[in-house]
């Protein structure tokens, strides 16, 4: 997207949009093409299962300042793993389902280039099943707090 910005305005330049006021179309596009470029990365999450919850790839708009963004687990009613392909490790596709109705969905490829490595994906669906087994079939009551160290 950013780059698509850079060609627009190189383009303009080169025309020499800008000394007649005509170049402000090009500007806007530039800027909007860095802006979006530049939420599209802060939208990158640090991928991983926490004890406290689970950071999924991407962080919803309103968290794009959380790092890592985390669903905690009392906001997980239901951790669906899914496979699609069995003849690799990484096809399968993940939906956490939230209290608030809400879903978030990412696929094993995704996982697999992140960790880069199939391997690494392979044990993240593992370990995810594994929760998927163990979370309450009830959410957790809401306002109890969860402690942040075991003592």
């Amino acid at each position: 997207m950013i780059g698509l910005g850079v060609v627009v305005y190189d383009s303009a330049a080169q025309r020499g949009d800008f000394s007649s006021g005509a170049g402000t179309l090009p500007t806007v596009i530039y800027l909007t093409c860095i802006l979006v470029g530049l939420l599209g990365s802060l939208r990158i999450n640090a991928l991983g299962v926490f004890a406290d919850g689970v950071a999924p790839p991407f962080k919803p708009v309103g968290k794009l300042a959380e790092e890592p963004f985390v669903v905690r687990w009392r906001d997980v009613t239901r951790i669906a793993v899914e496979s699609y392909r069995e003849d690799s490790p990484a096809g399968y596709l993940v939906t956490l389902e939230l209290s608030s109705g809400s879903e978030i969905r990412f696929t094993g490829k995704l996982v697999a280039n992140r960790f880069k490595s199939e391997s690494q994906a392979r044990r993240f669906r593992e370990l995810l099943s594994m929760i998927a087994g163990r979370l309450p079939a009830a959410p957790f009551p809401q306002g109890v707090e969860v402690p942040d160290r075991v003592e």
